[in-house]
């Protein structure tokens, strides 16, 4: 190891000590993008998450946060100060994927509200609603034994304020179609994170319809993450007169 190397290690060794013995995170942790550079326009980067986003919610950023497979990842987002050892901005070089520091919420600012409702016994939501929540948003979970229901119940919602939700069924298409009955509900399926986020912007998506079954638990997360990170969207102008 070099002595460069070395004192990185040291450095990185001291910090994560203080963090442990301390209540609250060291504020003067110098941002940093995969290349090791200070990011540009001060402490944090405005961020707007994107389809290939890994999100991270901790502030020590280990090997252990990253993602088990890279097929869609083109950025890994962070906090705002967090400490991100030597280890990980190797892997990002190695496979050349950003790191990008997100800026914390301004006080008085309120996180996004979103609700998971799932309609399918054999599937534990609490993955997907483990990662709405890192990244920020506040996220209510329910389950509902009828589909009419949870989608009446979810377009009342929607029309009260909540800003995006996500219904879990295999049954897609009649949750689609019972979904954007309602007024004011925007309702898409998630099919690919790219397409999830074409579709979202393209008519202000308020739901997503999303069968677990159909994808692998990362394809799932990425799908999630791409539709999430949009919100709240407005209906385009264009569908104002129909869709809003």
């Amino acid at each position: 190891m070099s002595d460069v190397a070395a004192q990185i290690e040291r450095i990185v060794r001291q910090v994560l000590a203080e963090m442990r013995s301390a209540s609250s995170p060291p504020r003067d942790a110098p941002p940093e993008t995969a290349g090791g550079k200070e990011a540009a326009g001060g402490p944090a980067e405005d961020v707007s998450h994107q389809a290939g986003d890994w999100v991270v919610a901790e502030r020590v950023v280990t090997l252990a946060r990253l993602p088990e497979r890279w097929d869609a990842v083109q950025r890994v987002v962070v906090p705002a100060g967090a400490v991100v050892t030597p280890a990980v901005h190797d892997e990002l070089l190695r496979r050349g994927v950003a790191l990008v520091f997100r800026p914390s919420l301004p006080t008085g600012t309120t996180a996004g509200r979103v609700r998971v409702v799932s309609v399918s016994r054999s599937y534990d939501p609490a993955g997907l609603v483990r990662t709405i929540s890192q990244m920020g948003f506040q996220v209510e979970s329910e389950r509902r034994e009828c589909l009419i229901e949870a989608t009446d119940r979810l377009a009342e919602d929607l029309a009260a304020g909540l800003h995006a939700a996500v219904l879990l069924s295999r049954h897609t298409a009649a949750s689609l179609c019972l979904a954007n009955r309602h007024r004011r509900v925007r309702a898409i399926l998630a099919t690919t994170p790219e397409q999830v986020a074409a579709d979202a912007s393209a008519v202000g998506a308020n739901l997503l319809v999303l069968d677990p079954r159909a994808h692998s638990p990362f394809a799932t997360a990425q799908c999630l993450r791409a539709f999430v990170q949009g919100i709240p969207r407005s209906c385009p102008e264009v569908f104002q007169t129909r869709l809003a």
